[in-house]
C-alpha cells in the first residue's frame, strides 16, 4: 500500500504541479507527450508481473541457479519488448506524433519533450523486473525508502527547474529520478539479492539490447527519405520497429535461443504439413 501511494505521488505530482507552474498551452503539450511515454509501461509491467510467481517459487525452493536464469530472461525480454518501443519513440518522436495527431505545430512542440520523457520511462521500465524480484524475496523496504527520497526530491526540483526551463525541464527531472533508481536502487538491491548478477544485468540485460536497438533505429532514421508522406512514414516506422526488435533480440541470448527454437519447430511443422498434403 505504501509503495502504491508513493508511486501515485511520483507519477502524478509532476502533472499536478505543472498545471499550476506552466501556461495551459504548454501544459497541454507536456500532457500529450506524457500520455505517449507512459504507454511504454504497458509493455514492461506485465512482463515483471508474469515472472513474479516463478521468482517466488524458485526462492521458496532455494533453486538459485534457476532463479538467476529466470531473472536474466525476464530482464532481457523486457529490454527487447519495452526497450525497443522506447528507442523507436525517442528517435522517431516527431513521426509518431505526426501520425497520431496530424498536427504539425503540436508535433514540433511536443517532440522534444516526448523524447526526454520516453528516455526517462525507458530507464524506469528497466527497473520493473528487479522490483518484482524484491517483492518475491518479500523485501519492500528498499523500494519504500527509494520512493520516499524520490518524492522528497521531486517537488523542490520541479519548483526549481520548471519556471526557468518549462516542460522540457520537468521531463529532465523525470530522467534524473529514474536514473537514480537505475544506479542506486539496482546497486543496493544486488548487495542483498543475487549479489553476483549486478554487472551481468547492466551489461547483457540492459546495455547490450538497448545499444543494438538504438543503432538499428538510428540507421533507419538516417535512411528515411526527407519530406516523406504520411503513408511512407508509417511504413518506415513499421519497418524500423521490426529491425529494432530483431537487433535487440540477436544480442539477447536468453531470448534469441528459445525464440529460434520455436521458429525452427514452426518451420518443421509447416513442412511436415505440406508433405502430408502432397
Amino acid at each position: 500500500m505504501t509503495i502504491t501511494l508513493f508511486s501515485l505521488l511520483l507519477t502524478q505530482s509532476d502533472k499536478i504541479l505543472l498545471s499550476r507552474l506552466l501556461p495551459l498551452k504548454v501544459f497541454a503539450i507536456y500532457a500529450v507527450a506524457g500520455v505517449l511515454s507512459s504507454a511504454l509501461y504497458m509493455l514492461s509491467t506485465p512482463i515483471g508481473a508474469a515472472f513474479y510467481p516463478s521468482f517466488a517459487q524458485l526462492i521458496a525452493r532455494g533453486d538459485v541457479a534457476a532463479l538467476r536464469l529466470a531473472y536474466h530472461q525476464a530482464a532481457q525480454l523486457s529490454a527487447v519488448v519495452m526497450g525497443s518501443a522506447a528507442i523507436v519513440l525517442i528517435i522517431f518522436a516527431d513521426t509518431v506524433l505526426s501520425a497520431w495527431t496530424g498536427n504539425p505545430t503540436l508535433t514540433q512542440d511536443a517532440a522534444p519533450i516526448l523524447r526526454v520523457l520516453a528516455f526517462g520511462t525507458l530507464l524506469g521500465g528497466f527497473i520493473g523486473v528487479p522490483y518484482q524480484m524484491q517483492l518475491a524475496y518479500g523485501w519492500t523496504k528498499l523500494t519504500i525508502k527509494m520512493n520516499f527520497v524520490a518524492v522528497a526530491l521531486l517537488v523542490p526540483m520541479l519548483f526549481l527547474v520548471v519556471p526557468k526551463y518549462g516542460g522540457i525541464g520537468a521531463a529532465w527531472v523525470w530522467v534524473a529520478l529514474n536514473a537514480g533508481y537505475l544506479l542506486f536502487g539496482i546497486h543496493f538491491m544486488h548487495l542483498r539479492v543475487l549479489p553476483s548478477e549486478k554487472w551481468r544485468w547492466y551489461g547483457r540485460d540492459v546495455i547490450a539490447p538497448a545499444s543494438a536497438a538504438a543503432a538499428a533505429a538510428l540507421a533507419c532514421r538516417y535512411c528515411m527519405p526527407n519530406r516523406a508522406g504520411t503513408m511512407i512514414e508509417l511504413v518506415v516506422l513499421l519497418f524500423t520497429s521490426a529491425c529494432v526488435v530483431i537487433a535487440a533480440t540477436l544480442v539477447s541470448p536468453l531470448i534469441r535461443a528459445p525464440l529460434g527454437a520455436h521458429m525452427l519447430a514452426a518451420v518443421k511443422h509447416v513442412r511436415s504439413g505440406i508433405r502430408d498434403a502432397q
